[in-house]
């Protein structure tokens, strides 16, 4: 196994969230079903979350300050090591579907969640058995 795909078999999910009270309660909902989550609060701090141990899955809100989503997902898609991580996007925007293909993410979760939804989204890009 190549250290990408060891790298990638991790079983833990980043969410990327400015807002302090959304990434409480997802870390609430993620302890519940038993996922490992860890936190950044904008993209700056995404990237130095995945340069210390790649997740095997991003969750990514589109609106936050600093380095933007696009430019996020660009950075991770452009560098081989991370290229294959999988992004789903979370966003209150109508297109939010749209937006995430447009970015290149793999799938996209309207705002405000249907939990069981998002678990489904989640648990669709996790090792099996997790």
């Amino acid at each position: 196994m190549t250290e990408t795909h060891r790298a990638l078999s991790r079983a833990d999910v980043l969410l990327v969230e400015d807002d302090p009270d959304l990434r409480e309660a997802m870390a609430w909902l993620f302890e519940d079903e038993g996922i490992p989550l860890r936190l950044a609060n904008g993209g700056e701090q995404a990237l130095a979350q995945v340069a210390a141990a790649m997740p095997a899955l991003v969750l990514l809100d589109l609106t936050m300050p600093g380095l933007q989503p696009a430019d996020l997902v660009r950075r991770l898609r452009g560098d081989p090591r991370t290229a294959r991580i999988p992004i789903v996007v979370l966003s209150a925007a109508r297109d939010v579907a749209v937006r995430a293909r447009a970015l290149g993410a793999d799938g996209a979760v309207a705002k405000p969640y249907d939990v069981d939804d998002l678990v489904r989204v989640v648990r669709k890009y996790l090792p099996a058995g997790l």
